[in-house]
């Protein structure tokens, strides 16, 4: 109940009962596709900058603002543990959006985790309030994400359905670099690369 009170304040009520369907559906049934991305953060590409939203890096888990609920349901604590960095995004003193990134290996699904290789990091979860979408501030924050990084390459992943963030993404210079569908049926998984032979570079089911 708490987790779909905290989505209904971030994401509103369409997100929200969308949310829930597909979680009650993929008890039972999931087919879905994720879609992999690459960066040479070298090519990165500077986006219009909102200069009313201050980004800052949350360097420990003590720094985590208590009122900004979204991210109390991340697993944080372990991500702080294995080195991760996390940006927020305030404006008139409002969280309104942050970014992780992640070193070493990042867990896209169950069973399933994307091993990183050297001088590269992982990008995400993103995530911007409901109430601020479609303004750029998720190319915003990225850009300052790896700005602050030393990456040579970045990677993330957004499930093939959500067309706004693979925009945002692909305008900041990420490509494709291959997919991956996962179909479930009563609790038996299966996953299967759609796209790009890259990608067995980097999956293992763990």
């Amino acid at each position: 109940m708490k987790k779909i009170q905290v989505y209904l304040r971030s994401d509103g009520f369409r997100n929200t009962l969308s949310f829930m369907i597909r979680s009650i559906v993929s008890l039972f049934y999931k087919n879905s596709e994720t879609v992999f991305l690459e960066l040479p953060v070298v090519t990165l590409k500077e986006t219009t900058k909102d200069t009313s939203i201050e980004f800052n890096f949350l360097e420990d888990i003590n720094m985590l603002p208590g009122r900004f609920d979204r991210l109390q349901l991340l697993n944080v604590r372990d991500w702080y543990s294995r080195g991760s960095h996390c940006l927020v995004g305030m404006q008139k003193g409002e969280f309104i959006s942050f970014a992780w990134s992640h070193v070493g290996a990042y867990k896209i699904h169950e069973g399933l985790t994307f091993i990183l290789p050297e001088n590269s990091g992982w990008v995400g979860p993103l995530f911007v309030d409901c109430h601020h979408r479609s303004k750029g501030i998720n190319k915003q924050q990225v850009v300052k994400l790896l700005r602050e990084s030393h990456f040579e390459y970045a990677y993330t992943s957004v499930g093939s359905w959500n067309i706004p963030s693979l925009r945002a993404l692909r305008r900041i210079g990420f490509a494709e670099i291959g997919r991956i569908r996962e179909i479930t049926i009563f609790g038996w998984r299966i996953y299967v690369a759609t796209k790009g032979e890259k990608l067995s570079e980097f999956l293992r089911e763990i």
